[in-house]
Protein backbone atom coordinates (compact mmCIF):
# COMPACT_ATOMS: atom_id res chain seq x y z
CA UNK A 1 0.00 0.00 0.00
CA UNK A 2 1.34 2.96 -0.84
CA UNK A 3 2.31 5.79 1.87
CA UNK A 4 -0.11 9.09 1.71
CA UNK A 5 2.77 10.95 0.96
CA UNK A 6 3.91 9.23 -2.12
CA UNK A 7 4.07 11.44 -5.15
CA UNK A 8 1.56 10.68 -8.24
CA UNK A 9 2.40 11.39 -11.15
CA UNK A 10 0.93 10.30 -14.48
CA UNK A 11 0.94 10.47 -17.94
CA UNK A 12 -1.58 12.68 -17.94
CA UNK A 13 -0.15 15.20 -15.96
CA UNK A 14 1.41 18.65 -17.30
CA UNK A 15 4.26 20.38 -15.18
CA UNK A 16 2.73 24.27 -14.75
CA UNK A 17 3.72 26.87 -12.05
CA UNK A 18 1.13 29.21 -9.91
CA UNK A 19 2.79 32.49 -8.59
CA UNK A 20 5.74 30.56 -9.00
CA UNK A 21 4.88 27.82 -6.85
CA UNK A 22 5.48 24.52 -8.94
CA UNK A 23 2.48 22.41 -9.54
CA UNK A 24 0.82 19.76 -12.03
CA UNK A 25 -2.65 20.04 -14.11
CA UNK A 26 -4.04 16.52 -13.82
CA UNK A 27 -5.99 16.11 -17.18
CA UNK A 28 -8.94 14.20 -16.94
CA UNK A 29 -10.62 15.14 -20.57
CA UNK A 30 -8.97 16.73 -23.64
CA UNK A 31 -11.53 16.29 -26.87
CA UNK A 32 -10.99 18.73 -29.61
CA UNK A 33 -13.27 18.75 -32.23
CA UNK A 34 -12.01 19.98 -35.92
CA UNK A 35 -15.35 22.64 -37.39
CA UNK A 36 -15.97 21.65 -41.00
CA UNK A 37 -17.08 25.07 -41.65
CA UNK A 38 -19.81 24.02 -43.49
CA UNK A 39 -23.42 25.60 -43.56
CA UNK A 40 -25.16 21.95 -43.66
CA UNK A 41 -23.29 21.99 -40.21
CA UNK A 42 -26.47 21.17 -37.14
CA UNK A 43 -24.50 22.81 -34.03
CA UNK A 44 -22.39 25.87 -33.73
CA UNK A 45 -20.05 23.11 -32.60
CA UNK A 46 -19.71 21.15 -35.97
CA UNK A 47 -19.22 24.72 -37.71
CA UNK A 48 -17.18 26.16 -35.91
CA UNK A 49 -15.13 23.35 -33.75
CA UNK A 50 -14.74 22.42 -30.18
CA UNK A 51 -13.01 21.47 -27.68
CA UNK A 52 -13.31 20.00 -23.91
CA UNK A 53 -11.02 20.00 -21.30
CA UNK A 54 -10.99 18.96 -17.53
CA UNK A 55 -8.46 18.77 -15.52
CA UNK A 56 -7.50 19.50 -11.75
CA UNK A 57 -4.79 21.40 -10.69
CA UNK A 58 -2.71 19.87 -7.89
CA UNK A 59 0.25 20.20 -6.00
CA UNK A 60 3.96 18.76 -7.18
CA UNK A 61 3.12 15.63 -5.28
CA UNK A 62 -0.21 15.23 -7.37
CA UNK A 63 -2.29 15.97 -4.81
CA UNK A 64 -4.85 18.33 -5.40
CA UNK A 65 -4.59 21.72 -4.30
CA UNK A 66 -7.28 23.95 -3.70
CA UNK A 67 -5.15 26.43 -2.13
CA UNK A 68 -3.02 26.63 -5.30
CA UNK A 69 -6.23 27.22 -7.21
CA UNK A 70 -7.36 29.93 -5.88
CA UNK A 71 -3.64 31.82 -6.05
CA UNK A 72 -4.34 30.94 -10.29
CA UNK A 73 -4.70 34.26 -12.15
CA UNK A 74 -6.80 33.95 -15.33
CA UNK A 75 -3.14 34.12 -17.85
CA UNK A 76 -2.34 31.28 -15.84
CA UNK A 77 -5.62 29.40 -16.45
CA UNK A 78 -4.89 30.20 -20.07
CA UNK A 79 -1.45 29.26 -20.07
CA UNK A 80 -2.21 25.87 -18.71
CA UNK A 81 -4.89 24.94 -21.19
CA UNK A 82 -2.69 25.82 -23.87
CA UNK A 83 0.10 23.57 -22.47
CA UNK A 84 -2.43 20.56 -22.28
CA UNK A 85 -3.56 21.28 -25.79
CA UNK A 86 -0.30 21.64 -26.76
CA UNK A 87 0.45 18.24 -25.08
CA UNK A 88 -2.21 16.89 -26.72
CA UNK A 89 -1.59 18.25 -30.03
CA UNK A 90 2.64 16.47 -29.28
CA UNK A 91 0.55 12.62 -28.33
CA UNK A 92 -1.28 12.83 -31.84
CA UNK A 93 1.50 13.33 -34.05
CA UNK A 94 3.76 10.86 -32.55
CA UNK A 95 4.80 8.10 -34.72
CA UNK A 96 5.51 4.85 -33.44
Amino acid sequence: MPSKYSRRYTHNMVRCQIAGIPALAEVHTCRITEGSYSPQAETPEDYYGARDLEWTLCDRNGRPALWLERKMTPQEFADIEELILRQHEDALSTDY
